[in-house]
């Protein structure tokens, strides 16, 4: 599972960004935290489509880091329908 990949990865370009994760996908990724407050939409639909293509699953996440991340914990209201949470729940 990768999470917050725009954070993680800290991609050049959304092109760099969708090789990344294709190229994870040889190493096992099997699910990517699509939704995350301080990504912006285009990354998130590049995760869902990548998701979507090679059926990983797709999370969400709105933890806080401290201080230093403006995110805080409950800030997104995804619908569960936009997940993929295969056997987890």
């Amino acid at each position: 599972m990768l999470a917050h990949p725009q954070k993680a990865i800290r991609p050049s370009s959304y092109e760099e960004l969708k090789e990344i994760l294709v190229d994870l996908l040889s190493c096992g990724l099997d699910g990517i935290e699509c939704y995350y407050p301080s990504q912006d939409e285009k990354t998130t639909a590049i995760c869902v489509e990548i998701c979507h293509e090679n059926n990983l699953m797709i999370t969400c996440g709105c933890d806080c880091h401290g201080e230093f991340e403006k995110t805080e914990i409950g800030q997104l209201e995804i619908p569960l329908e936009y997940l993929d949470l295969k056997d987890l729940i």
